[in-house]
């Protein structure tokens, strides 16, 4: 039976001489009286708030008997072979380990559930019903303790159990992005912050993100966390946000309608620069290898050295080369006679060519 509860016990008592049912009388059970019911039959109500073994019987007894020939006070029992009735109080013991404190939120408690009885130390035989479901889905610490045996010996439901805490948590993890927009072959200036989110501090491991940090190639970038490395706790559910990079150039197209122009003009030179990714014009500077304007005959070769990126600070580019001949022609004149009669027409010859490569005007 259940500590502490109460258990009733009947038995019946006659007189020795006529065996004729005691109707009345006081009748103890150790330190409980039992109350009298009918033809001999007593009810006592027994228990114990402590487990162990108790035995039960009538111990004494106060009877007074009025006879026809006077009164008579009875204060003996006799049992006449009858066993005393055994009743064992008992309680289940419910001992309940975490073997972690913390959790993945949308996964099991990880709590073991050790029972026997108290009385002889045997193990319990049924279910232990606890406080809280094993399963959570929000982030918040949990109190488990037995909150109902189901026994499948005795019945019992008397028991006494200890209580564990289990947190159940995710890591909560922010990007951020420096820049939109940067230059293909160096890597996204990303920012990570990541924390527990039961307890707001900072998480232990590594986070790893779906595309590497370093981009090869022109072109639009996702990043979000694919996995992460719990070093305290082994979590694995995580919330994170995602962010987009651009990787990108500039492509710098130069052009010329004239290949050759006069020593100490400007050279014709068209700039049109773009943003590979999406083709908007390039806001900024662009930087050529020599100067437009050039006063010494000879052959200048114009490629793009540097670029100021106004927009988005880039310093990656792409670049064609044009080549300019600055030159002058040369004429040098011949007549075959040095005088002439007047009226007459000089037969004057020229030798005209460039300076530059001596090809004929």
């Amino acid at each position: 039976m259940d500590a502490g509860t109460q258990v009733p016990i009947r038995f019946k008592i006659v007189l020795a001489h006529d065996k004729e049912p005691l109707e009345s009388g006081r009748i103890f059970v150790g330190g409980f009286e039992a109350m009298p019911l009918s033809d001999g039959w007593f009810e006592v109500r027994v228990s114990s708030d402590s487990v162990g073994r108790h035995l039960y019987q009538p111990t004494s007894t106060e009877v007074i008997l009025n006879t026809t020939i006077g009164l008579g006070r009875l204060t003996k029992i006799k049992l006449n072979g009858v066993e005393p009735v055994e009743i064992i109080y008992d309680r289940v013991v419910v001992s309940l380990a975490a073997i972690k404190d913390r959790v993945d939120i949308g996964s099991e408690a990880p709590i073991t559930i050790q029972a026997w009885y108290e009385y002889d130390g045997q193990p319990f035989v049924g279910d232990v019903l606890l406080s809280n479901s094993k399963l959570q889905d929000v982030v918040g610490l949990y109190t488990y303790k037995a909150a109902k045996v189901i026994d499948k010996l005795y019945g019992l439901q008397a028991f006494t159990t200890n209580e564990v805490n289990v947190i159940f948590d995710r890591v909560r993890i922010q990007l951020t992005v420096l820049r939109e927009r940067v230059d293909v072959g160096s890597e996204g200036p990303i920012t990570v912050k990541a924390w527990y989110e039961y307890d707001k501090t900072p998480f232990q491991g590594e986070i790893h993100l779906n595309e590497p940090l370093r981009c090869d190639r022109v072109g639009l970038v996702t990043y979000r966390v694919s996995q992460i490395n719990d070093r305290l706790y082994g979590l694995k559910t995580f919330e994170a946000n995602d962010v987009q990079v651009i990787f990108d150039k500039v492509i710098v197209t130069l052009s010329s309608d004239l290949k050759r122009i006069d020593v100490g003009s400007e050279a014709p030179i068209d700039i049109d620069a773009r943003y590979a990714f999406d083709s908007t014009p390039f806001v900024g500077r662009v930087y050529l290898s020599t100067d437009k304007k050039q006063d010494r005959v000879g052959l200048y070769r114009y490629f793009v050295t540097h670029i100021e990126d106004e927009l988005y600070g880039l310093s990656t580019f792409e670049t064609n080369e044009v080549q300019i001949i600055f030159d002058t022609v040369i004429i040098e004149l011949e007549s075959a006679n040095e005088r002439v009669e007047v009226g007459k027409q000089a037969n004057i010859s020229y030798n005209a060519y460039y300076s530059y490569d001596g090809s004929p005007l």
